[in-house]
């Protein structure tokens, strides 16, 4: 990758809304990559958005930004009280306790705070232990908020939950299409909570 095609790509990612990604374009340079993805994760009020974006070598040996995926999680918690564990007091301890696993991916772990985490997750299986109701209600904040390694072994089939909580769109950079990151979840938004689009969790759409 040139400098000069480096350059292009990051005014692409500016225009589009991406620039806090930017200097991923500098470590593919310095790792001498091929086609690369870069992902990119935010949070959106109640969403859980993740975009991928995808970037290839065309004929001239320049890497250009084809598309990207933008996934969506939207996931309500219902309020429920169930064996003294209230599910939106719970919701607010794993949000915090998201915080500080954060926090420890980034180098600035708090341990003076790990008794908030113990705490969470000690009510989050008396509620998984209830029964249902409870016990759907905590598998729900378990989808939200852990890693997948560690809910597997409480959740043994994820794939309606993926279904009725998760969507993606495919947004061609190429083209003339071009939505920013912002445009691209506000379409998302209106296609996941629209009543004739009730399908649309169970697929990915294409924008084109």
């Amino acid at each position: 990758m040139t400098g000069e095609n480096a350059i292009l790509l990051k005014e692409k990612l500016l225009q589009l809304g991406f620039e806090k990604v930017i200097n991923e374009i500098d470590l593919n340079i310095v790792n001498n990559q091929e086609d690369f993805t870069i992902y990119h994760a935010v949070d959106i009020a109640k969403d859980q958005l993740m975009y991928a974006l995808n970037f290839q070598k065309d004929r001239d040996n320049n890497h250009v930004f084809t598309q990207y995926v933008l996934g969506i999680r939207h996931i309500p918690i219902p309020e429920v009280t169930v064996g003294g564990i209230n599910s939106w007091e719970l919701e607010e301890k794993m949000i915090k306790v998201d915080e500080l696993y954060n926090q420890y991916l980034s180098g600035n772990h708090n341990t003076s705070k790990n008794h908030l985490i113990e705490e969470a997750n000690n009510d989050l299986m008396k509620l998984y232990n209830t029964g249902k109701p409870g016990k759907e209600i905590a598998e729900l904040i378990m989808f939200k908020y852990w890693p997948e390694e560690e809910r597997k072994r409480f959740i043994k089939d994820e794939s309606t939950l993926r279904e009725n909580y998760e969507a993606k769109l495919m947004v061609p950079v190429e083209g003339g299409v071009e939505l920013s990151a912002t445009e691209a979840y506000e379409k998302i938004k209106e296609m996941f909570s629209s009543p004739q689009n009730e399908a649309m969790e169970k697929r990915t759409c294409y924008i084109r």
